[in-house]
This record gives structure tokens, sequence and C-alpha cells, in this order.
């Protein structure tokens, strides 16, 4: 059932069938919780005969209430062995499947830091910390070495791995802002428009604004080029602004040579 439920799980992340809306399968509140797998039923049982083995179908299609019992009953004896406990923490492989994939093939849509923190806010709702550790994770956010041990069902090469991703992220996030970095964030965002100076040149002859794409026509002026990015980026990205804009000047008149 491991397999069958973990695709199970991964459907419902990806909202793949219509029917998982209407129910909160992966609530915290095990009355909410069992009212899902009671009443969604149907639906479960729709997605698991679509995705599970014929084997893992013969064990639902006899021992369903074998297996609404362990999902939504929790004890506090169960010190993070039991498989309520396992199947709980499983519930955020989706999150981590989705990390892992940006982490590989990033496509730039979605922040890896973000994701990142997806996972840990996930494994920190289903892992069942001490009230200690689970103060630290909510500080830090990441997964910090001494409270590896509180973790319930996670496999701790993966914990690692994770973490060890998680630092490089934020120490990269971290890094001093420069003018180039700075001025890549300037031009995703809408932000620059509020500034007069950028608007003014953003006006078309007819008086209405040109599309976004153009938004980079404010860059030609030097003064609110500095003005834009004092207001949106760190000092860092200001230290050598004069030399900066000229390189960025002459680079913008070279390719418009080559062009």
């Amino acid at each position: 059932m491991d397999q069958c439920l973990l695709k199970f799980y991964d459907e419902v992340y990806q909202e793949n069938y219509n029917c998982t809306k209407h129910f909160d399968y992966f609530s915290q509140d095990m009355d909410i919780k069992k009212v899902a797998y009671g009443s969604g039923r149907s639906c479960f049982l729709e997605i698991v005969t679509n995705v599970c083995s014929q084997k893992s179908l013969i064990y639902l299609d006899t021992k369903y209430h074998n297996l609404l019992d362990i999902l939504t009953e929790y004890t506090s004896e169960d010190n993070c062995d039991s498989f309520h406990d396992e199947w709980m923490a499983r519930q955020c492989q989706p999150k981590m499947n989705e990390f892992l994939k940006e982490a590989e093939n990033p496509t730039g849509n979605v922040s890896l830091y973000d994701l990142c923190d997806n996972v840990a806010d996930c494994w920190f709702e289903h892992c069942y910390f001490t009230g200690k550790q689970a103060q630290r994770l909510q500080k830090l956010k990441f997964f910090p070495t001494d409270c590896y041990s509180g973790l319930c069902h996670v496999n701790q090469d993966l914990t690692e791995a994770l973490d060890e991703f998680c630092n490089m992220i934020e120490a990269k996030a971290l890094e001093p802002e420069t003018f180039y970095s700075c001025m890549v964030k300037i031009l995703k965002s809408d932000a620059n428009l509020e500034y007069d100076c950028v608007r003014a040149k953003n006006r078309g002859s007819n008086g209405t604004e040109i599309t976004m794409a153009d938004r980079a026509v404010f860059m030609v002026d030097k003064e609110c080029t500095r003005t834009v990015m004092e207001g949106m980026c760190e000092t860092t990205a200001m230290s050598t602004f004069d030399e900066d804009w000229e390189k960025q000047q002459n680079s913008a008149r070279n390719q418009s040579q080559i062009i």
C-alpha cells in the first residue's frame, strides 16, 4: 500500500481530479480527515483504481476500513513508529518531489527557497516534534543537524541532503546584491512603474502606456536609473554605480551596432 498511497497523495496534491477539491485528505484534524476518507471514499477509489497495483486494489476492496483507521487514529503512545505516523509524513512527499524536480531542472518559474520552505513546513506539521524542537524549527524553517532525531519516518539521508541544499539556496539568497542582479530584479517587477521618471519614459506620443516589454527604456537615463535602484535595491548594488552604469551603456551600444 505504500506506493499506492504515495501515488494517491501526488494526484491530490496536483489536483488532477476535480473530486479531491471537496475533501481535505491532508487535514491535520483527524475528525476532518475521517470525513474526507469516509464521504470521499468514491473519489479515493476512483484515483487509486487508475494509479495503484492490482494487489493494492484487492486490499482496499476488502480492508478499506482498516486503512481508514490507520490514517485517522493517532495516539501519543505511537512514538513516531506507527503506520499512522509513517503515512502522515508521506503526505509531504509530493512537495518534496516538486522541490527536487525544480532543483534538478530549474525553470525559474518558482523560487527553490520557497519550495524548500514548503517541505520544511510540511515535515514540521506531520512529524510530531518535541516542544523544544518545534520552536526551533518554526524559527529556522530548516532542519538543524541536532534535530534530526525528532523526525518521524523521514529518510535520514534525504533530510541531510535537503538540509544541505536548503542552506546553499539560503546562502545564495543572502549574497550581496550587485548592480546587475538589481537590474534584473527591477525589470522583472511592476514596482518600477511607480517612479515618475519611469512612467514618463513609458508613454507613447498619444499618451497611452506602452507595453511592459519596453520598460527597460528608462535605463538610458542615468539619474532615473539611480533613483529606481536606490528605492528598490540594496546599498551594495550602488557601491560602484557610475562605473557599472557606463559599462552597461557601452554594452548596449555595442549590441545595437552588431544588430
